[in-house]
This record gives C-alpha cells, sequence and structure tokens, in this order.
C-alpha cells in the first residue's frame, strides 16, 4: 500500500504549527484576563444640556495690602511677568460636588473613580493658581450631566474650602447652577458664598427635578444646614 505523501505534508504542517498556535492561544488568554482585572473606562459622552454646575473664586486680596511673605512673594512673581493680581490668582483649593441624594445617592467629587458617574462628570478641577504662570487668570471647578435631561429626584450642590493654602479669610466662592441650559425650560441659580476657615463646606442649593427633567417651581432651597457631602475629615 502507497504512503499518501499529501496527508503526510498535512500532518507535518499542523503539527509544526502546534507551538505557534498554543502560544497566540495563551496570549489571547492574557488579554482577556488583564481585562477582566482592569475594566476599561467608561468614556465619556459629549457635553449635555441637563445640568452646568460651576463655582469660581477670588485671591482674597481685594482692597488690601500684602500682609503675608506668600502675599509678597506672588505680588513680586507677577511684576516680574509684568501682571496685576486679578481673580484667578488664588492659591485657595476649592472642590464643587453634585449629588442626587433621592431617590438614589450618586456624587461627584474630585475623588470620584475616571471623575464621572452615571449621571454627571467632573470636566475640571483646579487646585488653585500655582504662583507661577501670571496669565492663569481664572480659579473654576466644572460639573456637567451626561444625560439629556436628569431624572426625577432631589438634587444637592455643595463647595467645600479644602485648603486656603495661605490664602487670607474670608474666601469668596461663586457658584452657577444651570438645568437644561438653552432651553424653553432652563432654571439658572447663582450665589456666593464666603469661607471663613479650612475644610469649611457650604450648601449652595438643594432642588427637586420632575419626570420631565424640570426644576420643580418652588423647590429650591439655598444653605441647608448640615447638608455634608465631602469625605474629607477635618
Amino acid at each position: 500500500m502507497r504512503r499518501n505523501n499529501n496527508d503526510d505534508s498535512t500532518f507535518n504542517d499542523v503539527t509544526s504549527d502546534l507551538p505557534f498556535i498554543l502560544f497566540v492561544v495563551t496570549l489571547l488568554m492574557l488579554a482577556v484576563a488583564m481585562l477582566w482585572m482592569n475594566p476599561v473606562a467608561v468614556p465619556v459622552e459629549p457635553q449635555d444640556n441637563s445640568i452646568r454646575v460651576e463655582v469660581e473664586w477670588d485671591y482674597g486680596l481685594t482692597e488690601r495690602e500684602p500682609t503675608s511673605a506668600s502675599d509678597q512673594r506672588r505680588i513680586e512673581a507677577l511684576e516680574r511677568e509684568e501682571e496685576t493680581l486679578r481673580p484667578g490668582h488664588s492659591r485657595a483649593d476649592i472642590d464643587l460636588w453634585v449629588c442626587q441624594i433621592e431617590p438614589t445617592r450618586e456624587c461627584i467629587g474630585y475623588n470620584t473613580p475616571n471623575r464621572q458617574t452615571p449621571l454627571f462628570k467632573l470636566d475640571t478641577d483646579d487646585l488653585g493658581w500655582n504662583g507661577r504662570d501670571a496669565k492663569d487668570d481664572r480659579n473654576v471647578e466644572i460639573v456637567t450631566g451626561r444625560r439629556t435631561e436628569l431624572p426625577a429626584g432631589t438634587y444637592v450642590v455643595n463647595v467645600h474650602l479644602y485648603s486656603p493654602r495661605s490664602e487670607q479669610m474670608p474666601v469668596v466662592a461663586y457658584v452657577k447652577v444651570l438645568v437644561n441650559e438653552g432651553r424653553p425650560n432652563q432654571v439658572t441659580l447663582e450665589r456666593r458664598i464666603e469661607f471663613t476657615h479650612r475644610g469649611e463646606e457650604q450648601n449652595a442649593f438643594m432642588f427637586e427635578v420632575d419626570s420631565e427633567g424640570n426644576v420643580v417651581a418652588g423647590s429650591v432651597v439655598e444653605g441647608m444646614d448640615s447638608m455634608c457631602i465631602a469625605p474629607c475629615r477635618y
């Protein structure tokens, strides 16, 4: 009986490729295992109009002479670049916290994983002026929505003075909330807040949203007491 040379050749090809096939399979298994252990972050969608919250703060030197060494160093740094002290040149680190507290509790802040939740994302986290770039003229932190409209529930906006970082008190912050920005049902909330000590947290607003994404008339409350959200201990 004659041996089929074609069959022998096919068998030899398969056996010679077997180590390579096993290697590729092993790599694929390792890749799957790595993805399972380190899941890919959920991508951030383009900015939506459901909510936009901003907090800006000033440098705390308005209408007064520099009274500390850090004040004087800052003035000298600005003079070298022929810049003047203005809002945005604040070393203070202020954090913004936006939450849905009813029917579920979902909060966004600087320590939120990936800086996003199903409802919100932290677009800008400002740690305060670094004292070097005199043209950096805005201290601002921004939270925006990730849905076309907010689901029904109760919402809270808090502002937290994480650290004054040598700024003299009071540190003044300006909070602005836009719900349904650019739409007929847009609601705008604005408030000025003064901080007098490190670690102070203040509630800017609490409001309710109905099933159609509208802010419920008469539901807005400012400055709620005992409404602490920030996780920091101080």
